[in-house]
């Protein structure tokens, strides 16, 4: 029998990304633009202006979609461990979700289908696809994953998906419904509130620093 590339993939997807797992990403996503809209509007100067409106914007969302992944993990609502990886530079940090066999990253992009551009998003793993053996028994498991997002002009979550990345694009795919994620999946009041006081609290620190 030979060796089926794309049942191979999506066992590999499927090992690490069951419904409630996909529907937890999506709300984590979801909970993190609420917040970064949240924080903006507490902070009236920062929606006022060019900046404010976009590059903050884009900026603020990364340490949302870190804070609510770090949450997530702690309280098991994903089975990941919750890493932050510091670039070479050490001017830039990736969030990372681990499990023992795989590691997912996170990447915002300009269209759903969109996959970034590099090296380390590339799954470190060689198949024969003509070979013979049992692909699940015999050959490596699929390592990296990637999940992508991107909002729209008036910061709304419009896409979102789970795949498995490859050198020149994606080797499986998945879009995420996030019309089917409902409030009560995402993160308790509490816990939102936290979140944003640490943001708000993040840009008054970095205010005080540029003075």
């Amino acid at each position: 029998m030979l060796f089926d590339v794309n049942d191979f993939l999506k066992c590999e997807f499927d090992r690490n990304f069951n419904l409630a797992t996909k529907k937890n990403i999506a709300s984590l996503l979801m909970e993190a633009y609420q917040l970064r809209d949240e924080c903006l509007h507490a902070e009236p100067i920062l929606s006022l202006t060019e900046i404010g409106s976009k590059d903050l914007a884009a900026h603020l969302l990364r340490p949302a979609i870190e804070k609510t992944a770090r949450t997530y993990c702690l309280t098991g609502k994903l089975p990941f461990s919750f890493l932050l990886n510091l670039n070479k530079a050490k001017n830039s940090r990736h969030i990372l979700l681990e499990a023992p066999l795989s590691t997912v990253y996170f990447a915002r992009t300009q269209s759903v289908w969109e996959k970034p551009r590099r090296v380390k998003y590339r799954p470190v793993v060689e198949m024969d696809l003509f070979s013979e053996t049992n692909a699940l028994e015999e050959e490596p498991h699929v390592n990296t994953f990637l999940v992508n997002y991107g909002d729209n002009k008036e910061h709304e979550l419009s896409f979102a998906g789970i795949g498995i990345p490859g050198a020149r694009g994606w080797l499986y795919y998945e879009p995420l419904d996030l019309r089917a994620i409902a409030k009560q999946e995402m993160l308790q009041p509490e816990q939102h509130e936290e979140i944003l006081v640490q943001l708000i609290e993040g840009i008054d620190n970095n205010v005080k620093k540029a003075e």
